[in-house]
């Protein structure tokens, strides 16, 4: 009976869209190649996006935020190689 409503559950997931991945600190600052220190420092400067807070102690980056963040850096960089040269 149990299985039965598991595999109910697990049916219907898999027919709607992937669930969000959150991130903690320590796996961002990982990704980023930076310390923990420096992603919440960006973080308050305004420079990184916000965590979602679950509990007091739990705070967790969406994955999308933190990719969209990346790609963000990306854009002006992109558009710098691209520019002709002066000379």
């Amino acid at each position: 009976m149990v299985f039965r409503k598991f595999r109910r559950m697990s049916e219907r997931l898999s027919q709607t869209e992937p669930l969000e991945q959150f991130l903690t600190a320590k796996e961002v600052a990982s990704c980023l190649k930076v310390t923990t220190r420096t992603l919440y420092r960006r973080m308050d400067s305004g420079n990184f996006p916000r965590p979602v807070k679950f509990s007091e102690n739990c705070v967790r980056w969406r994955e999308q935020d933190v990719k969209s963040w990346i790609s963000s850096l990306e854009m002006p960089r992109a558009s710098a190689v691209s520019a002709p040269s002066i000379r």
